[in-house]
């Protein structure tokens, strides 16, 4: 497994996902009842509200801008489309394409826009809620008195509500929607949105055409006196400095490249004379004519003395082949060789005499080409100074003329969109009239419904279970309080509930017939003396669904019980039914966790004989007589001897419970008025033996009385003869009285209410006496609703383990 999914478990271990669960199902009919009232509330809302339709159009924009209003130094495409399309989208939100599209469809006259149409019920009761709204005394009114600009503020106010305009993906595309009572109506104001933009557009363009043309004809006439005033400081500068030119070009700059190029000519014409000097001088002096240089063969005489050597030569050469080289001819033509050999080298040395005289000729010119570069360098180079100012006014004369070149060219541009303005948005989508309504948005709405009753019904949940301070689970009192939890006590119920159903008109909503005959008895029996004939008449086999009387005189009853409800273990004509329970239903879950206090108190209790118990509470009506009478009847039941002592001397909620009426009481004992004989009184059916207490609400000697040693000594006696003695006393938290008689008792067992006791209530009474605190052995939760137990044990038993569980119970 990774790292992130050890990260993963560790979140999911820190999420207790079960306890979640569970108060979303504790809280669940109150989330279900705000989601169907909110949901009610948003239907209603739906169906009262205004009846809108939004009809919509298209508009496409170039990305072409007006080069007379562009910047000068920005390329043409510098906006991008992004930008583009959103500056146009605030142009038309603005004002000014508003007013525009107001004055078309004369919008100031239709009571929708310019506030005289009749509100609907939700507007109304939003500008109640407005004016209700303190902070509105403190803000400023507008001080405008005029009825026809308050009227136009109005009008510009809910037309901008009305509008919606967005771009259509990353398109250059601009959606425009309008929403309106009637789908003509929005189709218009749609259209006529659309135009007042166009319009606009166009007007925009005239008007920077306009002003960019008046611009240009101002700044082209700075601009042609600009290079008009350029161009004659060129020429001034130059004529002050002797800078003529022809083409373009200073004379002086001209000579010298002539100069140069008459040199560099002189130089190779003197290297070739020189070489052609050299040349011939080196044939005349090695005296061999085989060698004749180009020059002197270009020469009549040369050639006309070359070709007769040539043939004499020839001749020779036949007459030596005749003859030999002895014979009077070969001799003869040999002298006239040789003769023709020195004329020519007489003509060489004529060549090379003019050779010598080009050669000195090439050489002065050279001389004379360098002088005169020379010179014109020099004056050059005192030119060049003046010539760099030179080149920076031709410079700024060509910019301010070429800046006036492209002024001009906008110029007469701008003319012609002044003329001829293009605009570069146009529709490409018309608005045409919707067939179905925009609004209410009934999804939408009824959405927001269900997620505000869901998030209001969460927060009540919420709410109250940051306000449940109670105790729900034995957990929760075993950690406060660190004693056993002998275990949970179901709440008796005393009166049967009518609901609309099947036994409907009882309210029985049950599966097994066994069941509604258990439900009808409990609802027949405290109908009274008006229902006992046909209670005889369904014992005896009668059909209980031919009962309508029966059940008519059973619901006015409970009615009638509703109508004046007490609390459930208060109610005089289920007194005796509570004091019995635990003898009536011995089998019972409630029995088994008074069986599971007795078994406690003996493990904590190691010495055999005699037991004195304690039944505390922290709160008044917490239940604990009831705890006390049935333990004691279920442990009188099992063959225990148990005296029960009624130590409440101001309420005596036992002695009302068993429903004793006694001459005398445990006060009237401790203070000697009477015997013990006299205030024990014995159940004759099971044996258990009850000293009670008369109510007396001014006995402010309680606590002496009950902490005296007469106490301590009918507590003495009383064991001698009883096996258990279990006192009822005082709740802790209001009086001292338990506090003071925590010292006569073997061990404590504290009754805490089921989500009614505050859990620092509770442990603020039992830390309040450190003798109390030390004889609490255990505690029991009373008045458990068993159905509802499950949402706050997420790890409960489930339905079908929670009826095999129960099975064991009668």
């Amino acid at each position: 497994m990774s790292r992130a999914d050890n990260d993963d478990v560790s979140l999911l271990k820190g999420i207790d996902l079960v306890a979640f669960m569970a108060v979303a199902r504790r809280h669940f009919r109150t989330t279900a009842n705000c989601i169907l009232v909110c949901l009610g509330a948003a239907l209603l809302f739906a169906l009262l509200s205004d009846v809108k339709f939004t009809a919509q159009t298209a508009l496409l924009i170039g990305n072409r801008q007006p080069r007379a209003v562009q910047d000068i130094t920005a390329a043409p495409d510098a906006v991008a489309d992004s930008a583009l399309v959103d500056n146009q989208i605030e142009v038309i939100k603005s004002e000014r394409v508003l007013l525009s599209a107001i004055q078309r469809l004369k919008l100031t006259d239709d009571p929708e826009f310019n506030g005289t149409e009749p509100p609907s019920l939700p507007k109304r009761l939003y500008s109640l809620a407005l004016a209700l709204n303190p902070m509105r005394l403190f803000s400023p009114s507008s001080g405008e008195k005029d009825p026809e600009f308050r009227m136009l503020r109005t009008v510009v106010t809910k037309l901008t509500s009305a509008i919606t305009v967005t771009r259509n993906g990353k398109t250059n595309v601009i959606l425009i929607a309008v929403t309106a009572n009637s789908p003509r109506k929005a189709s218009a104001i749609t259209k006529g949105l659309a135009e007042a933009y166009l319009a606009d557009q166009i007007e925009a363009r005239v008007e920077a055409a306009k002003s960019a043309g008046e611009w240009f004809r101002v700044r082209l006439g700075e601009l042609r006196a600009q290079s008009i005033k350029a161009s004659r400081a060129v020429e001034d500068y130059r004529n002050r400095n002797n800078l003529l030119a022809t083409n373009g070009q200073l004379v002086t700059e001209q000579q010298l490249v002539q100069l140069n190029a008459d040199l560099a000519q002189a130089n190779t014409a003197l290297v070739h004379k020189q070489a052609q000097y050299d040349n011939l001088r080196a044939l005349i002096d090695s005296g061999k004519i085989g060698e004749v240089v180009p020059e002197a063969l270009n020469n009549s005489m040369v050639t006309q003395l070359r070709n007769s050597q040539a043939e004499a030569a020839r001749q020779y050469n036949e007459i030596v082949a005749s003859v030999g080289p002895n014979h009077e001819q070969a001799i003869r033509r040999k002298r006239q060789i040789e003769e023709s050999e020195k004329l020519i080298f007489v003509e060489l040395r004529r060549f090379l005499s003019g050779y010598q005289s080009e050669l000195a000729v090439a050489r002065e010119r050279r001389e004379e080409l360098t002088r005169q570069l020379a010179n014109s360098s020099a004056i050059t180079s005192t030119a060049n100074t003046s010539l760099v100012q030179l080149r920076q006014l031709e410079q700024e004369a060509a910019t301010v003329k070429s800046l006036y070149q492209s002024f001009l060219q906008r110029y007469q541009e701008t003319v012609q969109q002044e003329s001829f303005p293009i605009n570069d948005a146009r529709v490409i989508s018309e608005a045409t009239p919707p067939l179905i309504p925009s609004e209410p948005r009934m999804v939408l709405i009824m959405a927001a419904g269900a997620l505000l009753g869901l998030g209001l019904g969460i927060g009540i949940g919420a709410y109250r279970e940051l306000q449940d301070r109670t105790y729900r689970t034995a957990d929760q009192l075993a950690e406060d309080l660190g004693v056993s939890v002998f275990g949970l006590l179901p709440l008796i119920e005393t009166a049967v509930p009518v609901n609309a159903g099947g036994a409907k008109r009882l309210g029985f909503s049950v599966d097994r017939p066994a069941e509604l005959w258990k439900l009808v008895k409990q609802a027949l029996e405290q109908a009274g003396p008006l229902c006992s004939g046909a209670l005889r008449t369904v014992r005896k086999g009668g059909n209980v669904a031919n009962l309508a009387p029966l059940i008519d005189a059973v619901a006015k009853t409970h009615n009638q019980l509703k109508a004046n409800p007490v609390r459930r273990d208060k109610m005089p004509s289920d007194s005796r039914r509570v004091a019995k329970y635990a003898m009536e239903h011995p089998l019972s879950r409630y029995s088994e966790t008074l069986r599971a206090i007795k078994i406690g108190v003996n493990a904590g209790l190691q010495h055999k004989g005699s037991k004195t118990i304690g039944i505390l509470s922290s709160m008044p009506d917490e239940g604990k007589s009831t705890v006390s009478l049935n333990l004691g009847s279920l442990l009188a039941l099992q063959g225990s001897r148990v005296a029960l002592i009624d130590a409440d001397l101001r309420e005596a909620g036992l002695t009302h419970l068993a429903a004793l009426n006694p001459p005398a009481g445990l006060g009237e004992f401790l203070l000697g008025r009477a015997s013990l004989e006299d205030v024990l009184i014995t159940k004759p059916n099971s044996g258990l033996a009850i000293l009670p207490a008369l109510k007396k609400g001014d006995l402010f000697l309680s606590g002496d009385l009950i902490a005296s040693p007469l106490m301590a000594n009918l507590i003495r006696s009383l064991k001698a003869h009883y096996d258990y003695i279990i006192v009822d006393l005082p709740p802790v938290g209001p009086i001292v009285d338990a506090r003071a008689a925590a010292q006569l008792l073997d061990a404590a067992v504290l009754v805490v209410e089921w989500g009614m006791t505050p859990r620092r209530v509770v442990c603020s009474a039992i830390a309040s006496s450190a003798a109390v605190q030390e004889k609490v052995i255990g505690c029991v939760l009373n008045k458990v609703a068993i159905d509802r137990l499950k949402t706050y044990e997420p790890y409960g038993l489930n339905k079908k383990q929670e009826e095999i569980f129960t099975h064991y119970y009668a």
